[in-house]
């Protein structure tokens, strides 16, 4: 069912939130319409005009609608096969930038990274690649970034219920969790692989100098001028010959020419 919102309405709506110093023209404007539906059945507001008045008298509801803006719904290993191919991939760009002494240093980006489950399912992968290469020190530093505060803070703490690690192998699950009663905590050696950081895709300048980038999941909600600006932005941040990993359903837009396709299937892409 189409939400009871109409451009008209999504407009007035969108010009008090930008009033208000926010900022949501990233988004599609159908995605808008549910997520202020979704306020609107919240705040018992009948009409979006009721809304309206709502968002007018109610200061913090612009900042709630924005929060809702963000997906927060993530798991560890989402779509298992890519997390298989990043690991071999994760192992070829080790291999390529070992240097003296048998050491590497590689640098990784996970965009909107919601609470913390895919920038920890990355460390697991460099650690696994690091266990078929013993000889080999890797020196990896995961950036995890996200726009939402409190996503920041549960990714930080580091701690998960049984719907978010069912996907991950047992032998996984055993070496980099451990379990506190109905949650499971990260490891302190993973733990200190990953710094998060609040950052706004969008708005802000892009983080440099990456081997990887993920960000799964998110380009679908953007216009498609928006997906354009933000794939370039990725482009700048990566080094040549490093590889962004999109979400199943997504793809990079056309006349990006500085991503070539790596795998179709997986969504991955390579920096040319």
């Amino acid at each position: 069912m189409q939400p009871p919102v109409s451009d008209d309405d999504l407009k007035r709506i969108m010009t008090l939130i930008k009033d208000r110093g926010f900022s949501v023209d990233a988004y599609k404007p159908d995605f808008l319409k549910r997520r202020i539906y979704a306020r609107m059945i919240s705040t018992r507001s009948p009409a979006a005009s009721d809304y309206l008045l709502f968002l007018k008298k109610n200061a913090d509801e612009a900042v709630t609608l924005l929060d809702n803006c963000s997906i927060n719904v993530s798991e560890f290993f989402r779509d298992p096969p890519v997390w298989t191919k990043v690991t071999e991939l994760i192992a070829e760009k080790v291999r390529e930038k070992t240097g003296a002494g048998n050491r590497c240093s590689i640098r990784i980006w996970s965009a909107a990274c919601s609470c913390g489950e895919e920038p920890y399912t990355i460390a697991m992968a460099v650690k696994e690649a690091s266990r078929r290469m013993p000889f080999i020190t890797i020196d990896a530093r995961i950036h995890a970034t996200d726009v939402d505060k409190d996503a920041i803070k549960k990714g930080v703490e580091g701690r998960y219920r049984e719907c978010s690690v069912k996907s991950i192998p047992a032998e996984l699950r055993e070496r980099y969790l451990k379990r506190e009663g109905d949650f499971y905590s990260v490891v302190e050696p993973l733990r200190q692989m990953v710094k998060f950081r609040e950052h706004n895709i969008i708005e802000d300048p892009p983080l440099m100098y990456f081997d990887f980038i993920f960000c799964r999941n998110l380009l679908i909600y953007f216009s498609l001028n928006a997906q354009k600006r933000v794939i370039e932005n990725f482009c700048t941040s990566l080094f040549k010959g490093g590889f962004l990993v999109l979400g199943m359903n997504e793809a990079v837009p056309t006349g990006i020419s500085c991503l070539k396709p790596l795998d179709t299937k997986s969504r991955i892409y390579v920096k040319v």
